[in-house]
């Protein structure tokens, strides 16, 4: 693998504008971003139009992977405007301007999550789930469910519950190997999921003393693959065995490196990704 078979996802470049992520995506090497649907409506406002966004993905050489994320409108998902400044705007885009980011730009999955979200049934998650599957499977998108502890899908076995429940083939779980190591996780877990569960997989690291959901964690505790205690190695290769065709993206939201310039990020991100998965 090369650098350019993994996405620079919006998270590790913090507070970039799309442009800007594209720009320094393509410059360290690698092939496809993330964008949140609020990304998308700022770069419109800004005057850029879905032709012109389109155009500068195509200078930049990179794609769109993902929409990311999709919380409002879930069952449980908190009032936007209880949110504190740094993601709020995450939290004001439903389904339909999701999938109209993910139209203009070719994004091919939108991934679901329920961050912040009060405890909500599986059984209710599920079926608004199901829901939503349907009508991005009319648009040709996949949906990815993710799991964190601070929310309703809290582990991998809830967000493997709602894959199962929905049971369709757009669906599938997206690993962030931050959450399954704060959530506990263990390797033999992922290597009992079904074929195919497993669609997307966000790579960070973490000290050894944020393990399990008790840990005390900060803005800054997120590490850069290999840096840390996560088998990331390992994840990987289990997560492409569950599915060769795995997506697979750097999601590194760390404080501490937020002051730094975008394509410095980049630049170290690409580094790490190479050095962890690849050397």
């Amino acid at each position: 693998m090369t650098v350019r078979s993994y996405g620079l996802w919006w998270g590790t470049i913090e507070g970039a504008t799309l442009p800007e992520l594209a720009d320094v995506a393509g410059a360290a090497g690698f092939g496809s971003i993330s964008v949140t649907p609020a990304m998308y409506f700022a770069a419109r406002e800004a005057g850029l139009s879905d032709a012109e966004l389109r155009d500068l993905l195509t200078r930049a050489d990179v794609t769109v992977a993902l929409i990311d994320p999709l919380i409002h409108g879930l069952p449980g998902a908190p009032d936007p405007a209880s949110m504190g400044r740094r993601f709020r705007a995450t939290f004001e885009h439903g389904e339909d301007d999701a999938f109209l980011a993910a139209e203009a730009l070719g994004a091919t999955a939108v991934n679901i999550a329920h961050y912040m979200g009060a405890p909500t049934p599986l059984a209710e998650l599920s079926a608004t789930i199901a829901d939503i599957a349907r009508r991005a499977a009319d648009r040709a998108l996949g949906i990815l469910v993710e799991f964190m502890p601070e929310g309703g899908i809290g582990d991998l076995a809830a967000a493997a519950e709602i894959v199962a429940r929905v049971d369709a083939p757009n669906v599938a779980v997206m690993l962030d190997t931050w959450h399954f190591f704060r959530t506990a996780g263990e390797l033999a877990q992922l290597e009992r999921l079904p074929s195919g569960a497993i669609g997307a997989v966000q790579i960070g690291d973490a000290a050894a003393t944020t393990w399990g959901v008790g840990a005390k964690v900060t803005g800054a505790d997120r590490l850069l693959p290999g840096t840390g205690v996560v088998p990331v190695r390992d994840i990987v290769a289990i997560a492409r065995r569950n599915n060769p065709s795995v997506i697979v993206g750097i999601e590194v939201f760390n404080r501490a490196s937020s002051e730094l310039p975008a394509l410095t990020r980049a630049t170290a991100a690409a580094a790490a990704m190479h050095s962890s998965l690849d050397a």
